[in-house]
């Protein structure tokens, strides 16, 4: 049987420890493609049934080669003694189950211990987190959008407490996408804030300036003197 161009997706990217899951998808992919997946979600037919027995066999044989070759040399020698593409997708479970199941853990520990920093502008720590959330999810994390939200005032700076606050009062349920369009808006207007209070205060330091400056024009008043009389 000629390789197609979607075996490529296997054999280019060969298993190993990292990318198991992403492996696994890719192979029910090509194998759904191909009316190839039917061997491992039944058993081979029975002797009686010859024909759908040597379908099947074929078919498994396939499979079990495309398994082989998408796997690293040290993986091959482990997997060849295996007779069946089952077999081989059964011990690679319990190869990778593990690794496979401590990623989402990983991913979640790092969202814990993300803070925004005092100089990162809030768009860029959202599109951070937004990394974060996506790869969760991707690693099968139950996250939902209430847990995502808290996950995000968590990580925020004091800045935004009086948000917290304000949000929590009115019992707002925003989806994540509009929350993180009023967390920018609240921003903005606290940037404002602290624009005119720094406005303000120039103000006033250069009124007080100016009247020290004419305190100081003034000096001593001027004394006036009589005129002078010449003597004859």
């Amino acid at each position: 049987m000629t390789p197609t161009p979607l075996l490529n997706i296997l054999t280019e990217n060969k298993l190993n420890e990292n990318n198991y899951k992403e492996l696994k998808k890719n192979l029910i992919i090509v194998l759904s493609c191909e009316k190839l997946k039917i061997v491992l979600v039944t058993k081979c037919p029975p002797a009686t049934q010859t024909e759908a027995r040597k379908h099947w066999e074929e078919s498994d044989e396939i499979v079990r080669c495309y398994m082989l070759s998408s796997v690293t040399n040290s993986l091959y020698k482990q997997l060849k003694s295996y007779k069946t593409a089952k077999m081989i997708v059964d011990n690679q479970e319990n190869m990778f189950r593990g690794r496979a199941t401590s990623a989402p853990q990983c991913t979640i520990t790092s969202l814990m211990n993300f803070k925004q920093k005092p100089d990162t502008p809030i768009k860029d720590h959202m599109i951070t987190l937004m990394g974060y959330f996506t790869e969760a999810v991707d690693n099968e994390a139950n996250l939902d959008q209430n847990i995502q939200i808290e996950m995000v005032f968590k990580s925020l700076s004091r800045d935004f407490v009086g948000f917290w606050i304000a949000y929590n009062l009115s019992n707002k349920n925003l989806t994540l996408k509009k929350f993180i369009k009023e967390l920018q808006s609240y921003k903005l207007v606290l940037n404002g804030d602290q624009l005119v209070q720094k406005v303000k205060t120039n103000i006033v330091v250069a009124s007080s300036s100016k009247g020290k400056g004419k305190c100081a024009k003034k000096g001593k008043p001027k004394v006036s003197r009589s005129p002078q009389v010449e003597r004859k």
